[in-house]
């Protein structure tokens, strides 16, 4: 009888031979000892860090396709190198390099969740990898010691190897009785499967029931996408905890004592240096002069963003939290002052509902309009927010916030011709119409849009008074962010930290009362720091939870900090004769120091001019912020 369609004989004898049993004791060998390390690394994860146990199975499980690879590896070394004693080095080599790279890998995990709260990213990693002389600098490590560590522990783990490989390797045994057809099926069959496993992780990785790896190549599959940034799931569960203890512990005034409303005016795109009462060579705020020179207002010079764009710069206004602290669920601004006994109402340019989620994290209000509500108006015309605020009913005498946003200075919004009072002008939106050698049809387009904005203010407030609002009320102006118009290179916004886009203005206008907001506030102040001023104004305590500090405490704060896409930095106060600005690009790897006392534009980098010790801690303020800036490097811009 034909025996072409069994195995072969000798296949046979020597499967008897070798004892199934000990076979499947050897194999089982490894699988135990493969997991040995994830084990210890999985307790630590679960327990200690606030994880859900679902992690477990989906980490097993991709783990177990790497040790089949590695197995299907060893095959095919063992076929590729006759000598067994040089082939067992090389096996060894390449299973202390798998090892010794899943040690860096779980380090890193832990200390990622132990500093940050979030598993790291591979950005995150190679970014980390690319400036590794500043990141030891920063951390008082010498490189050379660093490498000197790494090598020895590969070579303690790759003796271990050695030995274990000499005394229980079973591939190797398996491998002469085996022929050559089956061996390349073998191969080819299972090196196929774990292509086919890593294709269904690629497609659907397990981020919501945050296995780690997952959460490493896929860090945006677990966040929540705000514009140019995001929200991470782990950081968001921790930071909301606090949130929800610091809103469950929050003490509201007193029924019965006055309560003034309070008029937030936020204009999208707004810089200070192009507006008049800031010193700019036009004259593009005539009505805000005008309050100014009959000392009415308040004007807060040195202000910055958190970010360089809408959504994170809102977000952050109204959460006094800078990016990397973001949460889910932040105690907002409307939602104390909800608690001290506010009507809040949201009448807003532009389209915040389908914005990033914009309106689900300003918190529950009590009225929301924005332009995507507006029918017969496009959606970023400030005269749907002028013509929604006359049709609301004269003031009750109930104490009520009112947040408006107008788009008159976004490159986007409407711009009306009765306002076009520098020509010729040209939109900057499209990157065509940016190359010409001389912007000055930018900048008369973008200034024109400031003359708007000021008249839109102007017609705002004066609907309000008319209504009652202002008998007793703060009106505080600012910005979300600020604009690029072709220094650097760029224009709109979103796409740098420069000052440009960072800078944005401040002004108080107290009607019907004496306000505390007089004398010199701090030489700088952050976008953080505007609610906890309003709310130090209004006599409120400020949640626990807020990063800002009132301006009305002269007491100089030692850093605030930015980020916007790829690049992060702080702000250093703490010298009193100079006003510090560093950040680090994590695309380019170029580090960047400013003194903005002496230069203001950022026109001469002198970071190889500052002192060592002053870098370092700077580099370690900044570290902080890596984790955002490299998980916000998957998101689309729009």
């Amino acid at each position: 009888m034909s025996t072409s369609w069994v195995f072969p004989n000798s296949l046979l004898f020597a499967m008897f031979n070798m004892r199934t049993t000990q076979l499947i004791r050897l194999a089982g060998m490894d699988v135990a000892v493969w997991y040995c390390i994830p084990s210890i690394f999985l307790f630590f994860y679960v327990h200690y860090h606030a994880v859900s146990s679902e992690a477990i199975g989906p980490h097993l499980y991709l783990l177990l396709i790497g040790l089949l690879s590695l197995v299907l590896s060893r095959l095919v070394l063992y076929r590729l190198i006759p000598d067994r004693r040089v082939a067992h080095i090389v096996t060894s080599c390449v299973i202390s390099a798998v090892l010794l790279s899943m040690l860096l890998y779980y380090g890193l995990v832990l200390i990622g969740l132990g500093s940050w709260a979030r598993v790291i990213s591979w950005d995150l990693i190679t970014s980390y990898t690319m400036q590794l002389p500043g990141l030891m600098d920063s951390l008082g490590v010498p490189v050379y010691v660093m490498f000197a560590l790494f090598a020895v522990v590969y070579v303690a783990l790759t003796y271990a190897t050695h030995a274990y490989i000499q005394r229980f390797e079973w591939v190797s045994r398996v491998l002469p009785v085996i022929p050559g057809w089956l061996h390349l099926f073998i191969v080819t069959a299972g090196f196929a499967v774990c292509s086919i496993a890593v294709y269904r992780f690629m497609q659907s990785p397990p981020v919501q029931k945050s296995e780690p790896l997952s959460l490493t190549f896929f860090p945006m599959f677990a966040a929540r996408d705000l514009q140019g940034h995001a929200i991470d799931k782990i950081m968001a569960q921790k930071l909301d905890r606090l949130e929800d203890a610091a809103r469950s512990s929050y003490m509201a005034k007193k029924e019965g004592l006055g309560k003034r409303n309070l008029i937030l005016i936020v204009v999208d795109a707004l810089r200070p240096d192009h507006m008049g009462i800031y010193g700019y060579r036009r004259n593009t705020t005539p009505n805000l002069a005008h309050m100014i020179q009959s000392g009415q207002a308040r004007i807060v010079k040195n202000v910055r963003s958190s970010c360089g764009e809408s959504a994170c710069g809102l977000l952050s206004l109204a959460s006094s939290k800078f990016v990397y602290q973001f949460s889910n669920k932040p105690f907002t601004l409307q939602q104390v002052l909800r608690r001290q006994g506010y009507q809040v109402q949201m009448i807003l340019g532009g389209d915040h509902t389908s914005f990033y989620g914009l309106k689900e994290l300003y918190g529950e209000v009590d009225s929301y309009f924005d332009g995507s509500m507006a029918t017969g108006y496009y959606v970023n015309d400030d005269q749907l927010v002028l013509d929604h605020t006359g049709r609301l009913p004269s003031w009750d005498g109930k104490p009520v916030m009112m947040q408006f946003h107008l788009m008159s200075t976004h490159v986007m919004g409407k711009r009306h011709g009765r306002f076009a009072q520098y020509a010729p002008s040209e939109n900057y939106m499209f990157h065509a119409n940016r190359i010409a050698k001389n912007n000055d049809k930018h900048i008369n387009f973008y200034d024109n849009g400031v003359v708007q904005a000021d008249a839109v203010i102007h017609d705002l407030l004066a609907a309000l008074q008319s209504k009652g609002y202002l008998k007793d009320a703060l009106v505080v102006i600012t910005a979300d962010h600020g604009e690029a118009l072709g220094e650097h290179g760029l224009y709109a916004h979103a796409n740098s930290v420069r000052e440009e886009a960072l800078r944005i203005p401040l002004i108080f206008i107290p009607y019907g009362y004496q306000s505390g907001l007089r004398g010199e506030f701090r030489t700088a102040a952050a976008q953080v720091d505007i609610a906890p001023t309003i709310l130090a104004e209004f006599g409120f305590s400020i949640p626990s939870t807020w990063a800002g500090s009132s301006m009305q405490d002269t007491q100089r704060k030692s850093y605030s900090y930015f980020q916007e896409g790829q690049a992060a930095g702080v702000i250093d106060y703490r010298d009193p004769e100079n006003l510090w600005k560093y950040w680090f690009d994590a695309k380019s790897g170029h580090e960047h120091a400013y003194n903005l006392t002496r230069d203001p534009m950022e026109k001469d980098n002198v970071i190889s001019q500052v002192a060592s010790g002053l870098k370092q801690d700077w580099r370690l303020q900044q570290m902080q912020l890596m984790p955002g800036i490299q998980d916000a490097s998957h998101l689309r811009r729009e």
